[in-house]
């Protein structure tokens, strides 16, 4: 019974293709088509635009350099000994020492000298490719 079905249906399915006609493009299809991709606007969504600007970053460092100068010039708090660091009491910690070889610390600076290099290559690649 099934595979009376499945003939009925391949007989049909071959009647319908036979049935109809090739379609085909006009013939300046290409020409059209291209002249339409290219009248689109490209779409600049990836344009990268730092959260804080240039500006800001050189106003925050000039007043973190001024406090810092002040708080070493200042005659007020000199004075006062604020900053007396002999009476800072900080907790000392013991760790205990450990002996790593010296192949084994080149092995891990050069490994990290290489994913520095491969993050600037990829950094590279990746903004030429978006800029293309």
């Amino acid at each position: 019974m099934e595979n009376k079905l499945d003939k009925n249906i391949d007989h049909l399915i071959n009647k319908v293709i036979k049935q109809t006609e090739l379609e085909t493009p006009t013939n300046n299809f290409t020409v059209n088509l291209m002249s339409k991709i290219e009248s689109l606007q490209t779409s600049k969504a990836i344009v990268f635009k730092p959260l804080i600007s240039k500006a800001v970053w050189f106003v925050i460092g000039l007043i973190v350099v001024s406090l810092f100068a002040y708080s070493f010039y200042s005659p007020e708090l000199s004075k006062n000994n604020i900053l007396n660091y002999d009476s800072i009491k900080l907790p000392t910690i013991n760790l205990p020492k450990i002996n790593i070889s010296t192949t084994a610390t080149n092995s891990i600076v050069l490994i990290g000298v290489i994913l520095l290099i491969q993050g600037a290559l990829l950094k590279f690649y990746f903004n030429k490719r978006i800029n293309v």
